[in-house]
């Protein structure tokens, strides 16, 4: 099964689950194999923080599913997040993922930073903190856990 292949029976899956299409995810916005060339650090990510969560699942060699909840909002939150390699001007342990999140009735661009480290907020524990950028939306901070490739 090719990687684009994989991609998108995940990705539909998410959205399916959250009530919404694979073609609500714009062909252009989707990654291809040939788009990625570096390895995603992260295999798996569970996390959150004072009201919210999300679970971060490889879907590839640098693509990922995210769900998510949020303050203030029941509905679960789907979208992708691809590993686009170390940040020039970032910590060398920071890993960011970097993508969409399917917000009805919009894709809001969504950013993930993970940074190893014992960390205990909002109720959660865990062996990373996260941060969470969603456009238009507050900084989500809290913790988790990593499962490394």
């Amino acid at each position: 099964m090719s990687f684009m292949l994989k991609t998108a029976i995940a990705a539909g899956a998410m959205m399916v689950m959250a009530g919404c299409t694979l073609d609500d995810v714009p062909m252009d916005e989707r990654p291809s194999d040939k788009q990625t060339s570096v390895q995603s650090p992260v295999a798996a990510f569970t996390g959150g923080g004072k009201d919210w969560t999300i679970k971060i699942q490889s879907t590839g060699k640098a693509s990922h599913a995210v769900q998510m909840t949020i303050p203030g909002n029941s509905q679960q939150w789907v979208g992708t997040l691809d590993y686009k390699g170390q940040p020039a001007d970032a910590p060398s342990d920071l890993t960011v993922l970097s993508g969409r999140v399917m917000a009805t009735p919009a894709m809001l661009p969504a950013t993930v930073e993970i940074k190893p480290g014992n960390c205990s907020t909002g109720g959660q524990t865990g062996t990373s903190s996260v941060s969470v950028y969603l456009e238009g939306e507050k900084p989500l901070r809290g913790c988790g856990s990593m499962a490394m490739r």
